[in-house]
């Protein structure tokens, strides 16, 4: 499966706001899916250190994920971003 390539949305927002919070949206939508395929392996896999590993690699996704989620709440509180 590939990701399309949505341009610099940087370059294409209205402000520099909106360019911070399209790059956010777009970092979790790649957290997401690291999330959702960690979840398949570790419902296929059947080495012990396999999911161990995989369990890891989903646990700090989801963190991350959150840790974006943080940023876009911390930008849409903060008000207009100059540029």
């Amino acid at each position: 499966m590939e990701v399309a390539d949505q341009g610099n949305p940087v370059e294409q927002a209205a402000t520099p706001g909106d360019g911070i919070r399209s790059l956010i949206h777009r970092l979790n939508n790649h957290l997401t899916l690291v999330v959702g395929y960690g979840q398949l392996l570790l419902d296929e896999a059947n080495d012990r250190d396999v999911k161990k590993g995989v369990t890891l690699i989903v646990s700090e996704a989801e963190k991350a994920s959150q840790v974006a989620r943080d940023l876009l709440s911390l930008v849409r509180s903060s008000g207009p971003i100059s540029g």
